[in-house]
């Protein structure tokens, strides 16, 4: 049986409020994406369990790194930045054949939370690292909604499936 195996391309660009070069760009670490969970032990429990609550998850961290500062400068400036990632995947079949290309693409807005402008060192090249918390965070592939969370809308969709719509229901 032939199986498609999704690989990662090289091409992938930056957008703050301008776009960013991302001729530097080494790496973009993707959130972890956490739920937060209420602990339960006591009377007919051996130990203690940890359960979901739905709709709630961690902070979604998103690291940057790059060899040159040109353009990541604006994400220290004060207030809400909106970044944007754009990169494409070849799809293969395990018998080798390119069976077509993916667009995928990541849109969080946050505030930048650590600038680390790395070191300097003789005949060395600077390593710069940024990292953003976000209170949006979506992510499309091909164009379709994988996971859509804003944390200040209840906002909580996955495969264009609303997690949140049963809570809002209750809540009314």
């Amino acid at each position: 049986m032939i199986k498609t195996i999704n690989v990662i391309g090289s091409a992938f660009r930056v957008v703050d409020s301008a776009p960013i070069e991302a001729g530097d760009m080494v790496s973009v670490t993707l959130p972890s994406i956490e739920y937060m969970v209420e602990s339960l032990s006591g009377t007919g429990i051996i130990g203690e369990i940890e359960v979901p609550t739905t709709g709630f998850v961690g902070p979604l961290v998103i690291g940057i790194s790059s060899k040159s500062q040109k353009g990541l400068e604006t994400l220290l400036e004060a207030g809400v930045h909106k970044v944007e990632f754009v990169w494409v995947r070849d799809v293969l079949n395990t018998a080798g054949a390119k069976i077509g290309l993916v667009q995928n693409k990541i849109i969080a807005s946050g505030y930048t939370k650590k600038f680390d402008e790395g070191g300097i060192e003789l005949g060395k090249g600077s390593d710069i690292s940024v990292e953003m918390t976000c209170n949006t965070y979506s992510r499309f592939a091909d164009g379709k909604s994988v996971i859509e969370l804003d944390k200040l809308n209840s906002v909580y969709k996955i495969n264009g499936k609303d997690q949140m719509s049963n809570i809002r229901a209750l809540l009314k």
